[in-house]
Parts: C-alpha cells; sequence; structure tokens
C-alpha cells in the first residue's frame, strides 16, 4: 500500500498529533506533549510541517527543564523555539499562546531574586523528590552568578537537613514571604588580616 493509501491519511494524523500535542501543553503535560509533537515530525513529509513540529517540541522541552528545575536548559529551549517558529505559519494549533505561555512560564521563574536570609520552599522536581528535599524550607545564604550577571544557583541551608547547604536552581525556588535572622547562621568570631598580609589577633567575643 502507498503512502497516498494510508488511512487516516498522513495529514490527518499530523493533525490530531499537533492537537494532542497542543492539549497537553496546555495543562502542562510537558513530557507528554514532546511525545505528540514528535510523533507530528514524524508522521508529515513536508519541510515546513516538520519544522513546527520542532518548534513546538522544543517549546514542550522548555516547558520540561522548567519543571525540572534546569533554567538555564529551559531558557535554551525556548530559544531554539522561537527561532524555529517565527517563520511558521499555520492555523492547525495556536502557535503565537502556546510560545507566550511557555514564555511567561520560563522567564518568569528566572528573572526572580531571592535575598540573603530570605526563606524559601524548595519546589517538586524530578530532581528535588528524587534527593527527598521536595518541599523543605530553608535559607538563602549565597549565590553563584555566570559570567554575564545572571543567577545560575542559590546556597540554600535547609532546616530539616542540619543546616546542610544545597546548591539549588532559581527555578527550584519559591518565598515564602519570611527572612531569618543572620545570628541564626553566623557567629561574630572572624578572622583578620592585615592590608599588608600580616596576621591579626582573631576576634572572638566568647573570650571576653
Amino acid at each position: 500500500m502507498s503512502a497516498d493509501d494510508e488511512w487516516p491519511p498522513r495529514e490527518a494524523r499530523f493533525r490530531a498529533a499537533l492537537w494532542r500535542g497542543e492539549a497537553h501543553l496546555e495543562r502542562q503535560e510537558f513530557f507528554q506533549a514532546y511525545r505528540a509533537f514528535h510523533e507530528a515530525f514524524h508522521t508529515t513529509m513536508s519541510v515546513d510541517e516538520k519544522e513546527l513540529a520542532r518548534g513546538l517540541a522544543h517549546l514542550a522541552a522548555a516547558g520540561y527543564k522548567h519543571a525540572d528545575g534546569d533554567a538555564r536548559g529551559a531558557a535554551r529551549q525556548l530559544a531554539h523555539a522561537r527561532r524555529r517558529l517565527a517563520e511558521t505559519d499555520t492555523d492547525v494549533v495556536d502557535v503565537a499562546g502556546l510560545a507566550g505561555a511557555v514564555k511567561r512560564l520560563v522567564e518568569g521563574n528566572v528573572s526572580k531574586e531571592f535575598e540573603l536570609f530570605e526563606v524559601v520552599r524548595v519546589r517538586s522536581t524530578t530532581e528535588t523528590t528524587r534527593d527527598g528535599i521536595a518541599g523543605l524550607e530553608g535559607a538563602v545564604l549565597g549565590k553563584s552568578e555566570s559570567d554575564a550577571g545572571d543567577v545560575v544557583a542559590y546556597a540554600v541551608a535547609l532546616y530539616e537537613c542540619d543546616g546542610i547547604c544545597w546548591s539549588l536552581a532559581p527555578s527550584a525556588l519559591e518565598t515564602t514571604g519570611r527572612h531569618d535572622r543572620r545570628e541564626a547562621f553566623y557567629d561574630e568570631r572572624s578572622i583578620r588580616v592585615s592590608d599588608e598580609g600580616e596576621l591579626l589577633e582573631p576576634n572572638d567575643p566568647s573570650d571576653e
């Protein structure tokens, strides 16, 4: 049987796969959406339709990376999706609506910056669930930035882990609206060195 005699027709199967993917994406079921768009890509023979399906698959991947706490991976997949979907022209799915929803989801969390000693809660992602820390609260004690100045990770002292610091992506955290005190983590002891490199007496208030 030739491709022209297939049933349902190739075009119908392509549209059905896109519709399934669109529905999954709207419900933030990113893995299922990716599978549907992947199926659409392999169903069609049209170069333009393949580019559409590939762009939508990148959108689903961006959402999946975001949900998994991988902010950098999510931003990279979103950039791929926007590049591939920029020239697409279709009435099968709402490309602009889907892209806008994923963009707000991904970029909304990436732009959030937490303050020192702000109490945050660990979101439930594949990694945090695997590590047994999903839902735990802790205080921000530091942050790591890229060369461009973007925050890529926070050092969070989790209360139920005896204050052990975890390195967590911004998208893996949400604020509680509370702040802890510096004194809860640091005492007033310090090691002092002069500008010339001379070792000075350490400062230890407990000796007073």
